[in-house]
């Protein structure tokens, strides 16, 4: 039940005992009629509620407290221009400052009489809080999944991982595996003495860039060259002086002509460069610049016995259509060089 002030008589003194304020302490108005609710809580200070419900005797202010908290109280006052006076001294039931700090002193009662818990306050001047410290947010998190879940994702990211790392594996093999086959395509199609195209490969890219020609309009140079002397090389110094001649050619051939010509060895000492785009006279403007290297060439391999390159020049599309027409063509005409007629076939 709500403590009700004890009337005092004008002039009396408020009676020594449970309610009487201690010296010093200041007594709040009694409220008047139509008073209106205000919050006790001084923006210096904190207060709880001592009981949750009391009067303060001899002031006529009526205390409610918040359910739950003890913390915070409403006064009926008479006036919201009142000063608020609070003194360590206030009777058992009344408001008690809190602590300097912001941390609330005690807690009021409860209705059956038992004391709540302290409630206290994570600031100087804030409200009351409660005083469980706030953990980590990853802290929270773990703690909220379920362990179950947990080792479900242990598991897939060991699977993650296991698949990364046969994805590079197979990825290094996949690389592995297409040099391999770039390396034979290499090889299938690259002369082994003198790394240059073989024939069969320098007829199929001779037949597209025809096609290319043919589509386009442009002309096409064919040369073709022998080797004059390579059997007095091989009687004199042995094969394998034969074999540094053929090498030596080839590195004639491939250094006189542009990135996007093509240079072929077609057997035994006879080869074929594909001169795209240009007529007869560049043509033979090329055959002109291999012949101008056979001197430097014979000196550095330093051997005594004498040899040189015949050559046969043909064009497209005046000396034939298509590969083979071409290359028998410019081979009439390198036998011509050497003094040799050769009959068309038929």
């Amino acid at each position: 039940m709500v403590g009700k002030p004890a009337p005092k008589s004008a002039g009396s003194k408020p009676a020594a005992g449970r309610h009487a304020p201690k010296a010093g302490a200041k007594l709040i108005p009694s409220p008047g009629p139509g008073a209106k609710s205000a919050s006790l809580g001084p923006p210096t200070g904190q207060f709880f509620l001592a009981s949750s419900l009391r009067a303060v005797p001899g002031s006529g202010v009526a205390l409610r407290a918040v359910p739950g908290t003890g913390a915070t109280a409403t006064a009926a006052v008479g006036s919201l221009g009142g000063v608020l006076g609070t003194a360590a001294g206030t009777a058992p039931g009344a408001l008690a400052p809190a602590s300097a700090t912001g941390a609330g002193a005690g807690a009021g009662a409860s209705a059956t009489g038992r004391p709540r818990p302290a409630h206290h306050s994570s600031g100087t001047g804030g409200g009351f809080f409660p005083s469980t410290p706030s953990a980590a947010p990853l802290t929270r998190v773990i703690h909220a999944v379920p362990t179950g879940i947990w080792i479900a994702l242990g598991a897939l990211a060991a699977l993650a991982l296991a698949l990364a790392g046969a994805t590079l594996l197979a990825g290094a093999r996949s690389r592995r595996r297409g040099q391999a086959i770039e390396a034979m395509e290499g090889l299938a199609i690259s002369d082994a003495l003198t790394g240059v195209l073989n024939r069969g490969a320098l007829e199929g890219r001779l037949a597209s860039e025809l096609a290319r020609a043919r589509r386009y309009g442009r002309p096409l140079g064919l040369l073709t060259f022998d080797v004059a002397g390579l059997k007095a090389i091989n009687d004199a110094h042995g094969h394998s002086a034969g074999d540094e001649v053929l090498r030596g050619v080839a590195g004639i051939l491939t250094a006189s002509v542009r990135d996007h010509d093509l240079v072929g060895r077609m057997g035994g000492d006879e080869y074929a460069v594909v001169v795209t785009e240009q007529s007869r006279a560049g043509t033979e403007k090329v055959l002109d610049r291999i012949r101008s290297q056979i001197p430097q060439r014979r000196a550095a391999l330093g051997l005594s016995t004498h040899w040189g390159l015949s050559a046969g020049v043909a064009e497209f599309p005046n000396d034939g259509e298509t590969a083979e027409e071409l290359l028998e063509a410019a081979d009439r005409r390198l036998y011509l060089s050497r003094g040799i007629h050769i009959q068309p076939v038929s």
